[in-house]
């Protein structure tokens, strides 16, 4: 005697009925949400959940295996997100660290993220270089999230010549973000028009940068927009801005640096000019020890994201919403998806 039974069945999308809930696959080849959200304006996206780092074949460079679409290159190899120089066994940790998994917002849905060794020195990348000076030269935003364990030092307070120079981001012209200090600053626009070996904090807003202690056991959202990174071409006004968010503690966004900021130790020029194209957008996470044993604990990164815009209108990355959950790059609240469409019925016979 034959039964039936009715199946339904659910073309890319997962359907909950009643108590009945499928649950959706990790893809493991998929970017963020947040990318998806962007289409076309999303340049590339590493989660960073990836479970082992392959050897590109340089021993230095290193393809997270957690994603085949939209791949990041840190230097230019394609899918070399990571870029780290320690043999050919990579020092990296996929890490599923309880103490910083549970600092996360409790919506999140981060199983793992890229760590460092304890007591990390040397060459630490990770980002992106575009490949060429003009796609999305008007506006571009670089965003991804960072955490720094409890024991992690900075620069020795008593004692400035010890500790570690700890380094945040790195880009073209010879331009370093720094956290050595704690606060974020840029410098080295000593290449640049007007030269300048600046600057000690920001330069952004007064008042609204880090202390050492704000970073410890935190995870911070950073995202950098530039507007006009092909400036040394064509002449344009060059700016940029970082934004960042204490996402444990869920605290209002800051804006740290602003090169545009008046009263800052930046010397006001405009337009302002790089000596170079800006194309690699790096999170540089390098420690540099003065003297031995000084530099402790470990850094954490996760969800690595590029986006760019052929118009300069305020627009951001944001939020990740496996981090943060259903946020916009606007910080308002993200609509619910539609209803799954395409819905079939079939009938599965068996005896």
């Amino acid at each position: 005697m034959f039964q039936r039974r009715v199946v339904l069945r659910l073309p890319l999308q997962c359907l909950a009925l009643g108590i009945v809930v499928l649950a959706c696959s990790f893809n493991a080849d998929a970017a963020e949400q947040r990318c998806n959200d962007l289409g076309a304006n999303c340049v590339c996206s590493e989660p960073l959940q990836a479970t082992t780092y392959a050897n590109y074949g340089t021993n230095s460079h290193w393809n997270p295996n957690d994603s085949t679409n939209l791949e990041c290159n840190g230097e230019g190899l394609p899918g070399a997100a990571v870029v780290r120089n320690a043999g050919a066994t990579v020092d990296l940790l996929a890490s599923a660290n309880a103490t910083a998994l549970a600092r996360l917002p409790s919506s999140h849905r981060v199983q793992r993220f890229l760590a460092g060794p304890q007591n990390h020195k040397g060459v630490w990348f990770a980002g992106h270089t575009m490949p060429d000076s003009t796609t999305f030269a008007k506006r571009i935003a670089m965003r991804y999230y960072i955490y720094h364990s409890t024991d992690y030092t900075f620069s020795n307070p008593a004692d400035t010549s010890l500790g570690c120079n700890a380094k945040l981001l790195q880009f073209d012209a010879g331009l370093l973000g720094d956290v050595t200090h704690g606060s974020i600053h840029m410098y080295n626009f000593t290449t640049w028009p007007r030269p300048q070996d600046c600057c000690f904090e920001g330069p952004g807003p007064s008042g609204n940068n880090l202390a050492r202690s704000d970073w410890l056991n935190k995870w911070w959202r950073v995202e950098v927009v530039m507007v006009n990174r092909n400036a040394a071409s064509t002449g344009q006004h060059w700016r940029m801005q970082i934004y960042i968010k204490n996402v444990t503690d869920g605290a209002a966004e800051k804006l740290v640096v602003d090169t545009d900021a008046s009263g800052t130790q930046l010397n006001p020029v405009n337009p302002r000019i790089p000596s170079a194209v800006m194309s690699k957008l790096l999170v540089n996470l390098y420690r540099g020890q003065n003297v031995d044993n000084q530099c402790f604990g470990w850094e954490g990164i996760s969800h690595y994201m590029i986006a760019g815009w052929n118009t300069d209108a305020g627009q951001r990355i944001g939020a990740a919403a496996e981090i943060e959950g259903a946020t916009s790059g606007g910080g308002t609240s993200t609509p619910p998806p539609p209803a799954p469409t395409n819905l079939q019925v079939s009938k599965l016979e068996h005896n």
